[in-house]
């Protein structure tokens, strides 16, 4: 478990922070995901991905959270189009601009699962949309 939580708790922290729009609260949400998680680990390492198992409680966790003004607007508005595993996986790959094999890892999808739900995605979305998804944030 200390190993898993090693490898994925920054990037559920920038995952939490994109949708929630607040540090504090998405810190305090992982933490929340990750003690469920621990007190589930036996069931998670039954599952036919512990990683998979993981996101669900992340993804699930984080869109009960969500507020009206998120840090990347359009990562919250990808949400009211697709499903919540496509949006998921447009947030994972364009905003927080992971690779394809990363993102799959931390979904706990195989590759090609997570590349047809993007393209899924993106021909849904609008260009303009697309092109918000992988613009940079402006630093602040």
């Amino acid at each position: 478990m200390a190993a898993f939580i090693c490898c994925y708790d920054q990037v559920y922290r920038r995952y939490a922070q994109v949708r929630t729009s607040d540090a504090q609260s998405a810190k305090a949400i992982v933490e929340r995901v990750l003690g469920r998680l621990r007190d589930r680990w036996e069931e998670a390492l039954r599952s036919p991905s512990a990683a998979a198992f993981a996101w669900q409680l992340l993804s699930v966790e984080v869109s009960g959270m969500c507020c009206r003004c998120p840090a990347h607007p359009g990562a919250q508005a990808v949400y009211g189009i697709v499903g919540r595993t496509q949006a998921d996986a447009l947030v994972l790959h364009h905003v927080l601009q992971l690779p394809v094999p990363e993102s799959s890892a931390l979904m706990g999808v195989p590759e090609h699962l997570l590349v047809a739900r993007l393209r899924s995605a993106e021909r849904r979305i609008s260009p303009c949309l697309a092109a918000a998804l992988r613009a940079r944030p402006p630093r602040s």
